[in-house]
């Protein structure tokens, strides 16, 4: 009895086992049809027909055919695959698009395209559609010759918009004013010399091929050469010109201009540029006393090529050389050749908005027609530095929801230490004062999350020094001003916390003379803990007469969220001495922070920190962030 209960609950078992599989096969077969009766209600309702409303032929009752019906229902059921099959396609390719386009804006947002290999070789290349450009740039002798200062320099502001991707419009203005590096013949003193430019420059691309294109670079400009006399601020002294050898000032206004035609070709990472180039340049210069041979046309051909070795590091070379027409360089003797011009550098990417570039080169002129010419009365090699800012730039999404899950850990890097960054659109404005009258204001601006660009004004008190560096670069009783940037070039979180940034500024005081000094300064902090932070700064002032150095040493010591105190000491090193400060902050609101403090520094700003006053001084500081 017992193995005929147990033959009935397995055949049962069998039975419940099959059941399950037809039912999921139905219900598979079911859902099957409903996707193409999606559209249908899922239950089918049968309403009877009343024999009044029935007219005539309004309904035909006919057989339906089972093979008919079956074959509709196949054709149905492949129309159905096809269907899902190109939605399945549709569906992939949106992906891939949508991944390919998420690409194009990653790699347009933060790519830099070289729009010249050194100023005299441009490119082919246009920005694109909408991107602007804004970069200053400044080029230098290694020494002051016989214009005292740190050297002969020309500074230079350019700004760049792509009208659209073939077209890109340009507008510059440059000034050097010291005087000649070298003195003229048997003069007793340099020359006083004046190269002003004021200008736009329009590229239009003509030919955009997968490897190669072709645009035409043009230029006019109003060049303002001015030689004798005297061009410095407050200047009373004069000396002779260079176009008469009276002892009197000449200002020549001259239009002038340059057109090429930049052929690029671009193999993998590197690319190639060939330029020949015209150069329309006045050909004398003078007065009703007198003038003398000047520059004149000038034609020939530039070569250039360009390697980016990382997303972030591009290097470049390029040479011109002048073939017929004119000259491009004149030594002390006023003899006028034709030089070659070359230029080797580095572009540096920082991040999405910011590039920095370093070069050297014997280029003098900074714009389209006269960066051919070499250094006034001399064809020595110079240096050059360029900072580039393209506003217009923005991060990607991953990037931006990055930055929102790190924002606290981001402003506890910039705060918690004297690397000075600024989040990006961030404004700070300082105001300082000290017992004995010396004030000074900085205004700085977060360009980028890893740079701040700060502009910055000081008057140091009247006050006799017998320090050269004093009276000299800072004159004490006239006013500076300086400009410069702090870059962030490394963080590393695994080891304690540990940021290294580079700052810079150049500037020069405003009195009858104006030497100008380039101040440098690489802030390492670490986190010993949450409270301290300690910095190890190495500072450098390079002048005409020498260079300055120290090593800043400082712990900030947070005594709680608001209030800290910062010792801190600049051993000397060469030509400086040793200085120290002891500060207290407190921040006030959560835009204010006031400083107290006490120190023997000559000034608060740059290379007043190296140089220290007779006696200590009481200072005050007030910070406002918005």
């Amino acid at each position: 009895m017992m193995n005929l209960f147990k033959s009935k609950i397995s055949s049962n078992c069998v039975y419940l086992i099959i059941l399950i599989i037809v039912s999921i096969t139905n219900e598979n077969k079911i859902k099957s049809s409903e996707i193409y009766n999606s559209n249908k209600n899922d239950k089918i309702e049968w309403k009877p027909i009343e024999e009044e409303n029935i007219e005539g032929d309004d309904i035909d009752w006919y057989i339906l055919d089972e093979e008919e019906n079956k074959k509709e229902d196949e054709v149905k059921w492949l129309q159905i695959q096809v269907e899902e099959k190109d939605e399945k396609i549709k569906f992939i390719k949106n992906i891939e698009n949508n991944i390919k386009r998420s690409n194009e804006i990653k790699k347009s947002n933060n790519r830099f395209i070289l729009l010249n290999k050194g100023k005299s070789i441009p490119t082919a290349s246009t920005l694109k559609n909408g991107e602007l450009r804004i970069e200053t740039n400044t080029v230098s002798s290694f020494s002051s010759g016989n214009s005292g200062g740190i050297g002969n320099q020309n500074y230079s502001g350019l700004i760049q918009y792509g009208l659209n991707s073939q077209i890109t419009l340009g507008i510059f203005y440059t000034e050097a004013d010291d005087p000649l590096f070298k003195k003229i013949g048997q003069y007793n003193e340099s020359s006083a010399n004046l190269w002003t430019n004021f200008g736009g420059n329009i590229k239009y691309k003509i030919l955009n091929k997968e490897y190669y294109k072709i645009s035409i670079d043009g230029s006019i400009e109003n060049w303002k050469v001015g030689s004798g006399g005297c061009f410095g601020y407050n200047c009373t002294s004069n000396s002779k010109n260079i176009f008469n050898s009276k002892n009197e000032k000449i200002l020549n206004n001259n239009l002038i201009g340059s057109i090429s035609l930049p052929i690029t070709y671009k193999l993998d990472n590197k690319e190639f540029s060939i330029v020949p180039k015209l150069s329309i340049l006045p050909k004398n210069q003078g007065n009703h006393n007198g003038k003398r041979n000047f520059y004149g046309n000038n034609l020939g051909i530039g070569l250039g090529i360009s390697n980016k070795h990382t997303k972030n590091i591009t290097t470049f070379y390029s040479y011109y050389i002048p073939i017929i027409y004119g000259y491009n360089s004149f030594n002390s003797n006023l003899e006028y050749s034709k030089e070659n011009v070359y230029t080797a550098g580095l572009n540096y990417n920082i991040d999405h908005k910011i590039t920095l570039e370093g070069y050297l080169t014997n280029s003098f002129g900074l714009t389209p027609s006269t960066s051919i010419l070499t250094m006034p009365s001399t064809k020595q090699i110079i240096y050059g530095g360029r900072f580039i800012y393209t506003p217009t730039n923005k991060r990607n999404s991953i990037i931006k929801s990055q930055d929102k899950e790190s924002k606290k850990q981001n402003n506890q890097i910039y705060k918690n230490n004297n690397i000075n960054l600024l989040n990006e659109r961030e404004t700070e404005i300082v105001y300082g004062v000290d017992n004995k009258g010396t004030q000074n204001i900085i205004v700085s601006r977060g360009f980028s999350d890893n740079f701040t660009f700060e502009i910055a004004t000081e008057n140091i008190s009247k006050k006799n020094y017998d320090n050269k560096y004093i009276k000299t670069y800072l004159q004490p009783g006239n006013p500076s001003i300086r400009g410069g940037g702090t870059v962030l070039y490394n963080t590393k979180k695994d080891f304690y916390n540990l940021k290294n940034s580079l700052r810079m500024t150049f500037g020069r005081v405003l009195g009858k003379t104006r030497p100008g000094y380039l101040f440098a300064e690489l802030a390492n902090s670490l986190d010993i803990n949450e409270f301290i932070t300690m910095n190890v700064n190495p500072k450098f002032a390079f002048t005409g007469d020498g260079t300055l150095s120290s090593l800043g040493l400082n712990v900030i010591y947070n005594l709680n969220n608001r209030m800290s105190i910062i010792p801190n000491i600049n051993k000397a090193i060469g030509n400086s001495d040793n200085t120290y400060s002891l500060n207290l902050e407190r921040k006030i609101t959560k835009e204010t922070k006031l400083s107290l403090g006490i120190s023997n520094y000559l000034s608060n700003n740059d290379m007043g920190q190296l140089l220290k006053d007779d006696k200590l001084n009481y200072k005050f500081k007030v910070s406002y962030n918005f």
